[in-house]
């Protein structure tokens, strides 16, 4: 069955009434009409907004508190792998996950 090159997509069509809605052809807007959504509408331009500080920037990313339990989890991770393991001797543990045996007497 051979392919219609002439056919788009449906996912590339515009919605049924669009065209309607917003008034507009699909060769553009004319002059006449731009200069009146321009008076009607105003200039095309992004709202000025204070900025945020770095702090509260990131800060507003931890809004799940899920977050926050993951972060702790691995803060109990670091400490227990680090410090823990750092007063246990972990350079000497063997395979088995015992402490080696000090010998009685030293050498």
């Amino acid at each position: 069955m051979p392919i219609d090159p002439t056919l788009r997509p449906w996912w590339l069509e515009p919605p049924p009434g669009e065209a309607a809605e917003r008034a507009t052809e699909p060769t553009g807007l004319s002059g006449a009409e731009a200069k009146a959504r321009l008076a009607r509408f105003g200039p095309n331009l992004f709202r000025e907004r204070q900025d945020k500080s770095l702090l509260l920037q990131y800060l507003t990313r931890f809004k799940n508190p899920l977050e926050f339990y993951f972060i702790l989890g691995g803060m109990v991770l670091v400490y227990l792998l680090i410090v823990e393991l750092a007063k246990q001797g972990f350079y000497r543990w063997s395979a088995t996950g015992r402490r080696p045996r000090r010998s009685a007497t030293r050498a």
